[in-house]
């Protein structure tokens, strides 16, 4: 029960909030790529 809540709490955020969670998304990636030396 507690993992669908959480699942559903994430998923309004995502409604209320899409523009900062596209961002937030895009720098844990590039964050990632630098990690891994794929991208300087």
């Amino acid at each position: 029960a507690m993992k669908l809540g959480a699942y559903k709490a994430i998923n309004v955020a995502k409604v209320q909030n899409p523009v900062e969670e596209v961002k937030k998304l895009f720098r844990e990636f590039l964050y990632t790529l630098r990690k891994h030396r794929l991208i300087e």
